[in-house]
């Protein structure tokens, strides 16, 4: 009977730090899929007001996101600041 409850007790304890890992993992894909929406969000307002602000937090919230990377350039050579648009693509 002792076998058994530790085989029970072992399982459990593996159960659990399976559900456990498996809401950890959860949690960051929800955080990071919200952190990419806000990005895009803001990539979005930033084209469509030229707003550098909000392209800046958007390329601070994505900083391997090609797409904030292009509409911080954009915005920033409409803002006729060329040298950092073009510093922006590189």
């Amino acid at each position: 009977m002792h076998h058994r409850s530790e085989t029970l007790f072992s399982s459990l304890a593996v159960r659990l730090l399976g559900a456990a890992l498996a809401v950890a993992a959860c949690v960051f894909l929800i955080l990071t899929s919200a952190r990419t929406g806000f990005a895009r969000l803001l990539e979005k307002y930033a084209m469509l007001t030229y707003s550098l602000p909000a392209a800046n937090q958007a390329t601070r919230l994505a900083r391997s996101d090609a797409d904030a990377h292009r509409v911080r350039a954009a915005v920033l050579s409409h803002l006729k600041l060329i040298e950092e648009a073009e510093n922006e693509l590189e």
